[in-house]
């Protein structure tokens, strides 16, 4: 969590009746009622003294959960809600999947911001397809494989954190795999609806640090995989390509972010390998 928005608690409610425990990893909130909090009798709260980025506090979770000798963690964001077929439909992607040993992560397939916008188009009527990354939120991660993956990679901070290690997990011969049926609600950033020609579209406007955030990682990922992953080297590329493109066209603040992006594809560029340093 860091500064949660007034449905926070409905969205903790609904999560904390699939799972048997809930960590909440803070980072450094200024309107967290922790008092709220102890109504509850399986939430657990871990309060960071800064915000140490999504990264760091997803690695967190992990060590908390195998400390207490979990086998699977399922991650949120403090903005997604589960529906109410949410963990059955994740046990059948599971038990449906001929390969169990081999899964690091199972994806959900979501609604994006309001249940008549798709995420991932997909046959709904096949239990699970395989993926080259998910997003972090409503991930169930095998924590007996993550020992060989390794951790999240806290140099990223935010964003791209999901891609890297779903890549790397692939990398190592581990599958990643989606539920296909809608199970959750998420917004990626703050989505706004506009017709150019007569094409509706739709673009994320996330703030400038978070563009710079996208695109150092993006770009440092693009170099690390061109030659493993070219396929989806080429993909991001274009992904980001129309990014930019829609900010100028439809965002505001945009000098600031183009700003913003241009610095953080040269902080990409510069990186020589290993790990990046915040």
């Amino acid at each position: 969590t860091f500064n949660p928005d007034i449905r926070f608690f409905e969205r903790l409610d609904k999560i904390s009746r699939i799972v048997e425990e809930v960590v909440i990893i803070d980072n450094n909130s200024k309107n967290l009622n922790e008092e709220e909090l102890f109504k509850y009798k399986n939430v657990v709260l871990i309060k960071n003294k800064k915000n140490m980025g999504i990264a760091y506090a997803l690695n967190q979770a992990v060590n908390f959960s195998i400390q207490k000798g979990y086998k699977w963690l399922l991650t949120f964001d403090q903005d997604s809600e589960p529906l109410e077929n949410f963990l059955d439909e994740l046990k059948n992607t599971y038990h449906s999947y001929p390969k169990k040993e081999n899964i690091a992560v199972i994806g959900s397939n979501f609604f994006n911001g309001n249940e008549s916008s798709d995420f991932d188009k997909c046959d709904y009527e096949l239990p699970y397809s395989k993926k080259k990354t998910v997003i972090t939120s409503g991930s169930l991660i095998s924590l007996m494989n993550i020992k060989k993956i390794g951790l999240f990679r806290e140099s990223f901070f935010i964003d791209a954190v999901d891609h890297e290690f779903c890549l790397r997990a692939r990398f190592y011969g581990y599958d990643v795999i989606m539920c296909n049926k809608r199970i959750m609600r998420h917004n990626i950033g703050n989505i706004s609806i506009h017709k150019i020609f007569g094409i509706q579209v739709g673009t994320t406007n996330h703030s400038p640090e978070r563009r710079y955030y996208m695109f150092r990682n993006n770009t440092i990922l693009n170099f690390e995989y061109l030659l493993k992953d070219p396929l989806w080297v080429f993909k991001n590329i274009i992904s980001k390509i129309k990014t930019f493109l829609l900010i100028i066209l439809l965002e505001k603040n945009k000098l600031l972010k183009i700003k913003m992006i241009f610095k953080g594809i040269i902080d990409g560029l510069l990186f020589k390998g290993g790990r990046l340093e915040q």
